[in-house]
C-alpha cells in the first residue's frame, strides 16, 4: 500500500485549463484513461454537466477564468504543478497574463485553430486589440506551444514572428464513444447517389466566416437545382453570420438549400454524414477536421482548399481529396464522380488507423519533453 502511494506521489502533476466545450469530455477522459503515467488535474470554465466524464476526480469547475487567480485551492494546484496545459486559448490567456513568472514559465498553450488565426485579421475593436496583444504577450513568455497538426506552427510564426518551442498533439477522441465507422458504411451503403435521386452535399461545419459559404453557394448554383440538396451545419458559431447565411443560402440555392440549425447527438450526426455523398470545405484555416475525417472514412468524396495545413496533412497521409478550385472546371457528372479505388483507399487508411495509439504517442512526446526540466 505504501509502495503504491509512493508511486502516485512520484508522478508528474499536469494541470489542464480548458473551457467546457464539445471536445472537453473527450480530452479529460482520454487523459484519465490513457495518460495515467502522469497525475492530471483539470480546471474547466463553464457549466458542469454530469455524466460526461469517466469520474469527477481532480476536476475543478469555475465560471470565469479570473477565478483561477483568486481561488486558493487552484492557486496551490498551479504552484505545485510540474506543467500547465492551456487547451483552447480563446479567453483563458487573459488569466495567464497575470500568472506569476514561475507559472508562466511552465505553461504551454494548446491551440485549436481559431484561437490563433484571429491574430492574422486586422481589427479596430479595442477589446479585440487588447485580447490579441495579451495573447502575443503570453505566447512570448510561456514555456511552449502545441498545435493540433503539422504545419500550424509555420502559419503561427508567419503571422506573429514568435519563436518558441513547439509540439503537435491532436484533440483526443472521446474514448466513451464506441463507434466503428466501417459499420456505418455497411449500414448506409456506398458514396454514390443513384441517377434518379438528388446528390446530398455537405457544405462547411459551422456558422463561422472562415467557412466562406457564399463562395461555395456560387459554385453550386450553376448545377441543376433538382439534382442537388445542399446541407449546411449552422448549429454553432456566430449568430449574425448564421442569419446572413440563412438568407443568402435561400436566395442563391432556393429549395436546394437545407440549413441544419439544431444540435445533434454525435451518433445521430455520424448517421447524418453517412447520408451525404459529397463534402465541401472552403475553410481557410484548420477547422472541420472531424467532419472531413469521418466523411473520408465513410467513403464520401471531399473537396477542400489546397492552401491550408489540413490539405497537407490529409494528402501527406495518402488520402484522396480534391481541390475546391476544381469545381469551377467540372460539369455536374464530373463533380459527383468518385473513383471506386480512391474511395476504397480512404476507407482502408482510416480502418487501419488506431486513433488512441496515435494520440497517446503524440501526447507522450509532449509530456515527456515538457517534464524534462
Amino acid at each position: 500500500m505504501r509502495g503504491e502511494k509512493n508511486r502516485i506521489l512520484e508522478k508528474k502533476e499536469i494541470v489542464h485549463i480548458l473551457s467546457n466545450d464539445k471536445f472537453t469530455a473527450g480530452y479529460v477522459n482520454f487523459m484519465k484513461e490513457h495518460m495515467s503515467a502522469y497525475r492530471h488535474s483539470f480546471i474547466i470554465s463553464g457549466t458542469f454537466e454530469g455524466g460526461k466524464f469517466i469520474d469527477d476526480k481532480n476536476i475543478y469547475f469555475i465560471k470565469k477564468y479570473f477565478e483561477i487567480l483568486i481561488n486558493p485551492a487552484i492557486k496551490r494546484l498551479l504552484k505545485q504543478a510540474t506543467k500547465i496545459i492551456v487547451s483552447g486559448v480563446f479567453n483563458s490567456h487573459a488569466a495567464v497574463a497575470f500568472f506569476r513568472k514561475q507559472e508562466k514559465e511552465k505553461t504551454f498553450f494548446h491551440f485549436w485553430g481559431g484561437d490563433f488565426y484571429c491574430l492574422r485579421d486586422s481589427t479596430k475593436r479595442w477589446k479585440q486589440i487588447i485580447k490579441n496583444w495579451l495573447k502575443v504577450y503570453c505566447c512570448k513568455r510561456c514555456a511552449g506551444l502545441i498545435f493540433l497538426i503539422e504545419g500550424e506552427y509555420d502559419v503561427f510564426y508567419e503571422m506573429t514572428h514568435i519563436a518558441n518551442r513547439h509540439y503537435v498533439a491532436p484533440m483526443p477522441r472521446n474514448t466513451n464513444r464506441k463507434l466503428r465507422l466501417a459499420d456505418y458504411r455497411q449500414r448506409y451503403g456506398d458514396a454514390g447517389a443513384r441517377a434518379d435521386e438528388p446528390v446530398n452535399i455537405l457544405v462547411g461545419n459551422s456558422a463561422t466566416d472562415s467557412n466562406h459559404h457564399l463562395e461555395v453557394f456560387e459554385m453550386l448554383r450553376r448545377f441543376p437545382a433538382d439534382r442537388i440538396r445542399v446541407y449546411v451545419p449552422l448549429a454553432y458559431g456566430e449568430a449574425q453570420y448564421r442569419e446572413m447565411i440563412l438568407g443568402e443560402g435561400k436566395r442563391l440555392l432556393g429549395d436546394a438549400f437545407h440549413p441544419i440549425v439544431t444540435y445533434m447527438k454525435y451518433e445521430d450526426y455520424v448517421t447524418f454524414l453517412a447520408g451525404m455523398h459529397i463534402g465541401i470545405f472552403n475553410n481557410d484555416r484548420q477547422q472541420a477536421m472531424g467532419n472531413i475525417t469521418i466523411m473520408l472514412a465513410l467513403g464520401k468524396k471531399v473537396y477542400a482548399r489546397d492552401d491550408t495545413s489540413m490539405w497537407k496533412r490529409y494528402t501527406g497521409e495518402g488520402k484522396c481529396i480534391y481541390p475546391l478550385s476544381l469545381i469551377h472546371e467540372q460539369d455536374f457528372e464530373e463533380f459527383i464522380y468518385f473513383d471506386e479505388k480512391e474511395k476504397q483507399k480512404n476507407e482502408m487508411l482510416e480502418d487501419s488507423y488506431d486513433p488512441v495509439k496515435a494520440t497517446k504517442e503524440k501526447w507522450s512526446i509532449v509530456f515527456d519533453a515538457c517534464c524534462e526540466s
